[in-house]
């Protein structure tokens, strides 16, 4: 009762503001964890979600940092700060920018790093959203990067959304908070050479 949600497709997603409060030290862990692997210097992505909101409040001082971004909430994070902030275009669905405009933009640009978001993860396949409109970002991305990078809640894990945006062997790491359980899936990762990075 009283739960706020939002109709994207088949399933139903907390709207974002709910999502923002829950796992909040989880994230914040992962956050931090992801902002390690970013140097000086670097272009990157960062998709839109609240785990990814956490990994640009650990950047926020950065010096010497690019980011493009569809995520109203990330580039909010980052004005005012040194960091130089890209925004896509698009049509505005649960705090991003998503649509043609938004690949068309992300297309154009080759980054050094792409930090992305997922509703969940199907089996020993790959990453998922709920989203038509956010499926077609979130491929882009990974196109555009030399390096892509999944930002994953130990929720994640046990979710599934309908659209299957990424293989595994598409990515060079995951970022999560604790063990994966699934043997299949460490294995199929490790076949893959994806890198598997605990938050401390």
């Amino acid at each position: 009762r009283g739960r706020v949600s939002l109709e994207t497709g088949h399933a139903r997603v907390p709207a974002y503001e709910l999502r923002n409060t829950m796992y909040d030290a989880e994230k914040k862990l992962i956050g931090r964890a992801a902002a390690a692997l970013v140097r000086d210097g670097d272009t990157i992505i960062i998709d839109a979600g609240t785990t990814a909101q956490a990994l640009a409040v650990s950047l926020r001082n950065r010096q010497r940092l690019s980011v493009i971004t569809n995520s109203i909430p990330v580039a909010t994070v980052f004005n005012g700060s040194p960091v130089h902030v890209f925004l896509c275009g698009g049509m505005l669905e649960d705090m991003a920018l998503v649509d043609d405009d938004a690949v068309h933009f992300l297309a154009a640009h080759q980054v050094d790093k792409a930090f992305i978001s997922s509703t969940g993860v199907r089996g020993t396949q790959g990453l998922t959203t709920t989203s038509l409109f956010q499926f077609a970002v979130k491929r882009q991305m990974i196109q555009s990067a030399q390096e892509g990078y999944a930002l994953l809640v130990e929720s994640k894990f046990h979710a599934m959304g309908v659209n299957l945006f990424a293989d595994f062997q598409e990515l060079s790491g995951i970022v999560t908070s604790k063990p994966i359980a699934d043997e299949a899936l460490v294995k199929r990762l490790e076949q893959e050479h994806v890198n598997i990075i605990y938050a401390e």
